[in-house]
């Protein structure tokens, strides 16, 4: 029987139907989180605190991941479809947002490699068939767990009654940021067209040389996060993965952090969300 891939229009039904099925079986265990905002300015920043029942999931899933491979095999309860014949879609077994999708290479391929084509092309086709965020970290240093290839998927909004995230008109009209960053506007004209992955992947390209990531090419990059919407491509240079032990991935520079227990909440507070982002990141 031949293999098939998601058509067009069906993702969003297949990822919603995998979601309640995953649930059901218990493959899907949600990270329950209290959410509360900080003020920055004029953002307001979203904070996860989780709960100490999370906290030790998560620290137990993280070395058992570093461990064993859950990309290869994957879980069944887990999966959404073929993109192509090098990716597909899963659930994010331990999600902390509804329906967050993770875009992972069917093969092992190196998380801290250059992305390819291939990565692009599955991920224009998630942005064609649902708006939302596509990020990814580069490695341990930019917040990466798993060192097989995966970008990742989230819907608008990032917490409900609000914008699409907290730093999206940044993004869009290309402000300037209190760290490094290159931003490309995208349209869905580029989105929808056949080659759009190609475009994107151009993009991403030129932005590792603008921001001296990449000394040559098809060399593995500084560590860096991406984020991607229909409206703008963005790269993020990244110094360190944590300060003062809070952690930091690509959502933290769309605006959304997350923060182990109360102590670290307040400690946030003293720092600022901009100061953090500056020193995990890497400063104008």
């Amino acid at each position: 029987m031949a293999e098939s891939y998601l058509l067009p229009g069906q993702l969003w039904p297949r990822l919603l139907a995998q979601s309640d099925h995953a649930l059901k079986t218990g493959a899907l265990q949600p990270i329950n989180t209290a959410v509360t905002t900080l003020d920055a300015g004029e953002i307001n920043f979203v904070v996860r605190i989780l709960t100490q029942i999370h906290r030790k999931k998560i620290t137990t899933e993280h070395q058992h991941r570093q461990k064993i491979n859950p990309f290869l095999p994957y879980d069944p309860d887990l999966f959404v479809g073929h993109f192509s014949q090098t990716h597909l879609g899963l659930l994010n077994k331990f999600k902390v947002v509804d329906q967050h999708l993770l875009i992972v290479t069917r093969e092992f391929e190196d998380q801290q490699n250059p992305l390819t084509l291939g990565d692009f092309t599955a991920a224009v086709q998630v942005l064609k068939e649902k708006e939302g965020l596509v990020f990814y970290n580069s490695g341990p240093k930019a917040g990466a767990s798993q060192p097989h290839r995966h970008l990742q998927w989230i819907p608008f909004p990032l917490v409900e009654n609000s914008q699409k995230f907290p730093l999206a008109d940044h993004f869009i009209q290309a402000k300037k940021l209190p760290f490094q960053t290159a931003i490309a506007p995208l349209t869905m004209d580029v989105i929808n067209q056949a080659d759009g992955g190609k475009i994107c992947h151009q993009i991403y390209r030129d932005m590792l040389q603008q921001l001296s990531l990449q000394t040559t090419v098809g060399a593995r990059p500084h560590p860096y996060n991406l984020l991607m919407t229909r409206e703008f491509l963005a790269i993020v240079p990244r110094s360190q993965q944590s300060y003062q032990d809070i952690e930091v991935n690509a959502l933290g520079f769309a605006g959304g952090l997350l923060v182990k227990n109360q102590q670290q909440l307040e400690l946030l507070q003293q720092l600022g969300p901009w100061q953090l982002l500056r020193q995990v990141g890497v400063e104008q």
